[in-house]
C-alpha cells in the first residue's frame, strides 16, 4: 500500500538550463584579498608615519615653548 501518490503534468516539454559559475576563481580571490590588505596596511603604514611625524612636530614645539618660558643663567648673574 503505497502512503502517498503524486503525478506530474508538464504544460510544455521545454527544458530551461540554467548554469552557475563562480564570480572568483582561487588566483582572483587570492588577488583581490591581497589587494585590498596592501591598501589597508598602506594606508595604516601611512597613518602611522603622519602620526610619529605628528607628534616630532608637537614635542619640537613643546621643547621650543619650554626653552622660552625658563629663564637663562649668565655667567655673572645668578638663576632667579
Amino acid at each position: 500500500m503505497p502512503y502517498s501518490y503524486l503525478s506530474l503534468y508538464y504544460d510544455t516539454m521545454n527544458v530551461e538550463r540554467r548554469y552557475e559559475r563562480l564570480l572568483y576563481d582561487t588566483p582572483g580571490f587570492l588577488s583581490a584579498l591581497g589587494g585590498s590588505l596592501g591598501l589597508y596596511l598602506g594606508l595604516s603604514v601611512l597613518g602611522a608615519i603622519f602620526g610619529a611625524l605628528e607628534a616630532a612636530q608637537g614635542a619640537a614645539k613643546v621643547r621650543r615653548i619650554g626653552k622660552k618660558l625658563t629663564p637663562r643663567k649668565h655667567q655673572n648673574e645668578e638663576l632667579i
